[in-house]
């Protein structure tokens, strides 16, 4: 397959609105988050701008508030804002994308999963339907609900501060996220997000990736602290998650003490 995107035609790939595709269980889709940005890059920007305006007009009025095309995209050349913003609405399920086989034409078990409309890709393979069929992409299908992501978990990366403070961090400190994962092999990549709970909906304050090695998730962290300069309180919470090929972990908590400086002159 080439890595680009385009027209529904075999061989590429293509992004879709979510809310077309049985995603996770569509084996057609692509769920790891390095597969989805490398191609994004590949992209000629042209069809990006396509992308990030088709997706932004496509999107409900309420989810247009909170994913404002200007607040990633302030630069109408600026091709890795719009590599960001495609990605974030697949981080958050509001997009899929998805692989179109070569042989998806010629094939009459893949003529039925597959068909384009609006440059979109449905999955329409009903469970009913396919009772007394044998599916190919059965096995794909299992292994995809095989995956979990459980056990979230920080831990202080200095020792010291691991003996001192093990419950709680403060800005500047280096931690490491963690989560166990099931059906993910060693060496492959995870985002981890971390947000600001304090208001509804919480605020993303930094995504990154971590790699699984022995069956867990790492990624290495700086706390900040994002919160305006005039905020008040001693303590903070902020929380992250853990995702992987449409699956993630429930939040975990990261309590964060304000340190206090005081001027003697």
């Amino acid at each position: 397959m080439r890595l680009r995107l385009g027209a529904v035609l075999p061989g590429k790939y293509q992004l879709v609105a979510s809310r077309l595709v049985g995603k996770p269980y569509c084996p057609f889709v692509c769920q790891d988050p390095w597969e989805v940005e490398q191609t994004l890059l590949d992209t000629r920007l042209p069809e990006l701008i396509l992308e990030t305006d088709f997706f932004f007009g496509d999107l409900s009025p309420a989810a247009k508030l909170n994913y404002n095309i200007n607040s990633f995209v302030t630069d109408f050349d600026d091709k890795a804002s719009r590599v960001a913003y495609l990605l974030r609405l697949w981080q958050d399920d509001l997009l899929v994308m998805a692989r179109i086989p070569y042989n998806y034409e010629a094939d009459e078990k893949l003529r039925r999963w597959l068909y384009t409309e609006r440059m979109a890709i449905t999955h329409l393979a009903q469970a009913a339907e396919e009772a007394n069929e044998s599916v190919l992409t059965d096995e794909l299908i299992e292994e995809e609900q095989k995956i979990r992501l459980f056990n979230p978990r920080w831990e202080h990366a200095d020792t010291q501060r691991a003996k001192s403070s093990p419950d709680s961090t403060t800005e500047n400190d280096s931690i490491y996220l963690k989560a166990q994962v099931e059906g993910i092999p060693d060496g492959a990549s995870v985002q981890f997000d971390i947000f600001d709970p304090a208001e509804t909906p919480r605020t993303l304050v930094e995504g990154i990736k971590g790699t699984v090695e022995d069956g867990v998730a790492v990624a290495e962290w700086t706390v900040t602290d994002p919160r305006p300069d005039d905020a008040s309180g001693n303590t903070f919470k902020l929380e992250f998650e853990a995702s992987a090929r449409g699956k993630k972990c429930d939040a975990c908590e990261i309590p964060v003490e304000v340190e206090e400086f005081v001027l003697s002159i």
